[in-house]
């Protein structure tokens, strides 16, 4: 999870653990932080699919620019990704780019909830 607001990290990593009690979860509130863990941790093609929510707005990096720095990653690393945008953002415009961009898997509204998690599975 990649969100600067704290409150929101915990609430999403609650939430997957009471789906997934032994998953890994990690989260970060700055945006070049979690580049420079995916860049260190994920070098090679791994066996399982890594799911990666992305708030929008934070002071850094928006979403986006994040989305332009994954692209420099090799492929092995980007495969192992589904990215999901996780926003309080209804604005249409925010809506169609991220439906647009075919990195990203899909467009959740914040919070994440156990319903919305259950039907990404």
């Amino acid at each position: 999870v990649i969100d600067d607001d704290p409150f929101n990290n915990l609430l999403c990593s609650g939430n997957i653990r009471q789906l997934f009690p032994d998953t890994d979860i990690q989260t970060f509130t700055n945006p070049v932080t979690a580049l420079d863990y995916i860049r260190i941790e994920y070098p090679t093609a791994g066996p399982q699919t890594t799911m990666l929510f992305l708030d929008i707005t934070m002071p850094e990096l928006l979403a986006w620019e994040v989305l332009d720095s994954f692209e420099a990653f090799g492929a092995e690393v980007k495969q192992q990704f589904k990215i999901y945008i996780l926003s309080s953002s209804l604005d249409v415009n925010d809506i169609e780019k991220a439906n647009s961009n075919p990195r990203i898997s899909g467009y959740i509204h914040k919070p994440l909830d156990v319903p919305q998690l259950l039907n990404l599975f």
